[in-house]
């Protein structure tokens, strides 16, 4: 690249650039969608009443959507599960440190509202597994190595018992 295409190269940017600052956003790259036109878009959508749903809030819409019918508190939940997977996407393309963190509370809201969703319907939710009342934890003992040489410990037990010795001797 010759330093005159350089040149010409930096001017567009800065033309765009200058652009997208002054809220004209014809010459955001088509590629990488400007997201002021995404959140405009679907802030257009949403006062119109319709349900502005991306690839994926629009899938899990569609996944969902015939179990909900009847009941509108677990409809509401979806909506709003779908909008905050979109937003998910929206800020997962932004790529940077602050977005990512406001993806990840998007998808712990998410996932909650879901939650909410199988409540509403009377659909269990997975419950992790405990162990019987009864049963005392692993020995801190390395179990006998199999026959790849792999011990399995169970490393609560095993802090357990260091800490033990250690204020024993």
């Amino acid at each position: 690249m010759t330093d005159e295409e350089r040149r010409e190269r930096q001017r567009a940017y800065q033309r765009r650039y200058r652009a997208h600052q002054a809220g004209n956003h014809e010459l955001c790259d088509p590629k990488r969608r400007c997201e002021v036109v995404e959140r405009a878009e679907i802030a257009e959508a949403e006062e119109a009443g319709e349900l502005a749903h991306g690839a994926r809030g629009q899938a899990l819409w569609d996944e969902w959507a015939e179990q909900v019918a009847g009941n509108v508190l677990a409809g509401i939940y979806l909506e709003e599960a779908c909008r905050a997977l979109d937003r998910i996407d929206l800020l997962r393309r932004n790529g940077e440190p602050a977005a990512m963190t406001e993806a990840r509370h998007q998808a712990t809201a998410m996932k909650s509202m879901l939650a909410e969703v199988r409540k509403e319907l009377g659909i269990p939710l997975p419950k992790p597994s405990a162990k019987p009342a009864g049963e005392e934890q692993a020995s801190a003992v390395p179990a006998e190595p199999s026959e790849g040489g792999a011990e399995v410990v169970d490393m609560a037990s095993g802090i357990a018992a260091r800490r033990a010795k250690a204020s024993a001797g």
